[in-house]
This record gives C-alpha cells, sequence and structure tokens, in this order.
C-alpha cells in the first residue's frame, strides 16, 4: 500500500506453517478484526487480556484466533467474554 517502511514476508513453522507475503499491523482493534478472518494475537502474556478486551466487541461467529502463548490462560478469558455476548 505504500505506508510505512517495507515489510518482509513473515514465515511460521512448527504445528502450524504458512507464510504471509505482505503482513500488515492493523491501527484499531476494529480495523483488525474487520479486515481479517484469522487473527493472530503475538504479543507478551501480560498484554493477552487488553487485546482480547478490545477486539471481543468486534469478533463475528467462526473467525479464527491464533494466540501465540497460553501462558496467561487467554484463551479461557476471549471463551468468557464472547460468551458474555
Amino acid at each position: 500500500d505504500g505506508d510505512g517502511a517495507p515489510v518482509s514476508a513473515l514465515t511460521a513453522t512448527g504445528a502450524v506453517e504458512h507464510t504471509i507475503e505482505r503482513p500488515r499491523v492493523a491501527s484499531s482493534a476494529r480495523q483488525l478484526v474487520e479486515e481479517n478472518d484469522v487473527i493472530l494475537l503475538a504479543l507478551p502474556a501480560n498484554g493477552h487480556f487488553d487485546a482480547m478486551e478490545r477486539i471481543a466487541p468486534h469478533l463475528r461467529p467462526c473467525q479464527t484466533v491464533i494466540i501465540s502463548s497460553h501462558s496467561s490462560l487467554g484463551a479461557l478469558h476471549l471463551r468468557r467474554l464472547l460468551s458474555d455476548r
């Protein structure tokens, strides 16, 4: 899109293997959720709860959320947020 510095491809290996040729960073939780079918939360565990609080109101049914670390028990928190809606 020409904005910002050039971004190189992002490759994941292991249980999930995939290459994203042009990764993007969203400017808001709403933009992140509205523009993507799969959400990757890749941040320190102490940031999971805040990020989930921000994305939960915008998530659609069947949208996939990948959490980079389960040390924060973030999946349980996200489940509670979504079941409360």
